[in-house]
């Protein structure tokens, strides 16, 4: 990887720092579509990520169709973009916040669990936005 310059350092950073705050001035449902559409236009005009994205398919699963690995791209992209949209709100997210828009299934299995004076060993799904449980 090349080596960057303090510049072109301090140049991305406040790019991207001005692309978050302009994206989160929006509200968040706004913010997510917007980035949506932020990735998608990545997918175009960044010919290079697009083809490591599409050769990264081809090794990881060879047998799938060109249409399909095309739709996985496309979709990975999106889901970058709408996580632009999702961390520009970042510092809005309270512990009240998060509990509005995460939902908790099997809790009272938590709460038995822990009632036992036990461990608690726990298995979740990754799906995306896990930074938000960082608070």
């Amino acid at each position: 990887m090349a080596k960057r310059g303090k510049f072109q350092t301090n140049l991305e950073y406040y790019a991207a720092r001005l692309l978050l705050g302009a994206v989160g001035l929006f509200p968040l449902s706004t913010s997510m579509k917007i980035g949506k559409s932020i990735g998608r236009l990545l997918s175009r005009y960044l010919p290079r990520l697009t083809k490591t994205g599409r050769r990264n398919l081809e090794i990881a699963m060879p047998e799938l169709s060109e249409s399909e690995k095309k739709r996985i791209l496309n979709g990975t992209f999106e889901s970058m973009g709408r996580h632009l949209g999702f961390v520009s709100h970042f510092d809005e997210f309270t512990p009240e916040k998060v509990r509005e828009i995460v939902e908790v299934i099997g809790m009272e299995n938590f709460e038995k669990a822990r009632s036992s004076g036990r461990g608690i060993l726990f298995f979740t799904g990754h799906f995306g936005s896990w930074e938000v449980f960082n608070l």
